[in-house]
């Protein structure tokens, strides 16, 4: 690892930036995490008191950006690993057939392919071909396309841009959103290339995320209301919403959001007040110390006592409790799955 900082102290950033979601000022701001090396900030992410979105700045610049993902990336993320990072990130993207299939029928009746943007080494891209053959995935790291038709999947080496308008209904990301660079550039751009009424499947970290380093290939650490706020800009409109979290040694789980595009869609103002007598550093200081006697207790235990529950909207509302603790809404199901039809 010792190497690889090396490399990352070479990297450059740009000055620093305001809110991507709702332009506020960047002084108003707090620095929720910052590392150094050798003196040179190499991550730091702040937290948008207007709206919630927790973001990288500064960020690092188009070249040096290139650069990390080209030649640095799967090492920092698996370097400690003792086996392909190829293989390794194939794999884990197998792991999410299961949420996959939850959206199988907008997958299916697609009119068009169905697309992943992103698909890097194909585990959940061969997915989404065992749900619909015709699907296809793209990613700009030549080696990730590679890796990905060494596994026998239909992935090319495409730039997003050269997709016409309005030529997929439905489009998944999967981990790609929060590395995004320029996320008004390319969500705009995602959401011309869907057709009105298409769909728009996302995965992404939680903002807990934060809590677990590394994480500098992250540009954002988005909550539920985060991201509906920012994706609201580009038409797109929140459908079904999932909260996942598969590890209880972790603080963090996976949203999973389904999007339609709306040509009437409005922007959506994030449901969030900054607190500025009780910064959100300190919050996400406690709620690292109780997380794992949260999970010691096991969520599960603690969803059984709403779930019995032969009403529904008590089951609904006692779990709106639990979901707002963690900074999400909807209903726990199964003790581990959030997830809320809109």
């Amino acid at each position: 690892m010792k190497m690889i900082n090396e490399e990352i102290a070479i990297l450059e950033f740009e000055p620093e930036t305001c809110c991507p979601n709702c332009k506020g000022l960047k002084k108003n701001t707090e620095v929720l995490y910052c590392k150094k090396y050798k003196g040179k900030i190499i991550d730091r992410k702040v937290l948008c008191k207007g709206c919630g979105l927790i973001y990288k700045s500064p960020k690092m610049t188009s070249e040096s950006s290139d650069f990390f993902y080209n030649n640095l990336y799967m090492d920092y993320m698996f370097g400690s690993e003792k086996v392909d990072p190829h293989e390794l990130h194939y794999n884990m993207g197998r792991k999410r057939k299961p949420e996959l299939d939850l959206f199988s029928k907008e997958i299916i009746n697609a009119k068009y392919p169905p697309l992943e943007i992103g698909c890097s080494s194909g585990g959940v891209l061969s997915v989404l071909e065992e749900i619909n053959s015709l699907s296809i995935g793209i990613d700009i790291d030549s080696q990730s396309i590679e890796s990905a038709k060494k596994m026998g999947v239909n992935a090319e080496y495409i730039n997003l841009f050269d997709l016409p308008n309005k030529s997929r209904d439905f489009i998944l990301m999967s981990h790609t959103v929060e590395h995004l660079e320029d996320i008004s550039i390319m969500m705009e751009k995602v959401s011309k290339v869907l057709v009105d009424g298409g769909h728009l499947l996302i995965f992404v970290p939680d903002s807990y995320r934060i809590l677990e380093p590394p994480h500098l290939p992250h540009e954002y650490c988005f909550s539920r209301e985060t991201l509906k706020s920012t994706l609201s800009r580009y038409r797109l409109k929140e459908e079904m919403f999932i909260y996942l979290k598969e590890r209880p040694d972790r603080f963090w789980g996976d949203l999973i959001m389904l999007f339609k595009k709306d040509p009437k869609m409005k922007y959506y103002k994030s449901n969030y007040s900054y607190l500025p007598f009780f910064k959100y550093k300190y919050y996400l200081k406690i709620y690292s110390i109780i997380n794992p006697f949260l999970m010691a207790t096991n969520t599960k235990s603690i969803a059984r006592k709403f779930l019995r529950s032969s009403s529904k909207k008590e089951r609904f509302e006692g779990m709106n409790f639990w979901c707002w603790f963690l900074g999400h809404r909807g209903v726990l199901v199964n003790g581990h799955a959030l997830c809320e039809r809109c």
